[in-house]
């Protein structure tokens, strides 16, 4: 589960507006949709993540983005669901996929509830 997300580009907060997301494989609760990422309040959930052994979350922007930097927000509830690995892809087109960063261990989450 996440709260929501950030993205920056050369230190500037980027707005979210356009972007489009999906959980591919996901399955959320109705009020906790992907989609809830991209807004202030809210979280987002995916109930298949042990069927899956992972949640992708693949968020597009049909003019393409630069980010240089990705921040996410802890849910206020559930410690044991926050992320406790991470990879971050990226694709020009949707088709050739890089990944631009992995963090398999180590990954700090802090305890803290609604914390970046």
């Amino acid at each position: 589960q996440v709260a929501s997300i950030a993205l920056r580009r050369e230190d500037r907060l980027l707005a979210l507006d356009g972007f489009s997301v999906e959980n591919p494989r996901g399955k959320s609760p109705p009020t906790e949709q992907p989609e809830k990422v991209l807004a202030a309040r809210g979280k987002w959930l995916d109930w298949n993540f042990r069927e899956n052994g992972c949640s992708v979350l693949l968020l597009s922007h049909p003019s393409g983005v630069e980010v240089d930097d990705f921040a996410f927000r802890t849910a206020y509830d559930a410690p044991h669901r926050d992320p406790i690995y991470f990879r971050l892809d990226g694709s020009p087109d949707g088709w050739q996929w890089v990944t631009l960063h992995e963090m398999a261990s180590g990954l700090y989450v802090p305890q803290a509830r609604q914390a970046w």
